[in-house]
């Protein structure tokens, strides 16, 4: 079983037309999957709510393969594709910790969806959802932009991302 995931920079707003090019011209032979893991985000106009989806990483979709060399060769001429992430010239994968966030927080389609949750005092609860018991994770909350702060290990460093987290009440 493939376990090797690589992560793959491509220019911000591109990551769906490379990843979509990439699987046109990669031999399925080589590769599992290739994917932009995505996040809900709800927006607010007109008093409508409208929910759509946007890379969880912008700049950055991901591969699954045990040969990425042959991989990189193949892609290595598709349009925006910057790199393979790499450290002392050899291509990287994520590891097994780094791996948690997907398996924690995405849905089967790679999507993380909506949690739900509410405030008491200064302690995030979270009612549903894929941050339900990850609370210790929050480091911030933007309830204007229904997102949570979070941080994760991502290549090595911890880093923080935008995860969607809808507070419905304060207390």
């Amino acid at each position: 079983m493939t376990t090797n995931w690589y992560v793959i920079q491509v220019p911000t707003k591109k990551e769906r037309l490379v990843c979509e090019r990439i699987k046109d011209i990669l031999n399925r032979d080589i590769y599992i999957d290739c994917f932009v893991p995505l996040a809900e985000r709800v927006y607010k106009k007109d008093g409508r709510v409208k929910i759509v989806t946007r890379p969880l990483f912008p700049g950055y979709l991901f591969i699954i393969s045990d040969q990425i060399e042959q991989v990189y060769l193949q892609i290595k001429k598709v349009p925006y594709f910057t790199r393979v992430l790499h450290a002392d010239f050899q291509f990287v994968p994520l590891k097994r910790k780094e791996l948690e966030v997907f398996v924690d927080f995405l849905n089967h389609e790679r999507v993380m969806e909506m949690s739900k949750g509410y405030i008491e005092g200064a302690q995030v609860f979270v009612t549903n959802g894929p941050l339900k018991g990850q609370e210790g994770r929050i480091k911030k909350v933007n309830r204007h932009k229904r997102i949570a702060i979070i941080e994760t290990q991502f290549m090595g460093k911890t880093t923080t991302i935008h995860v969607p987290l809808e507070i419905v009440s304060k207390i």
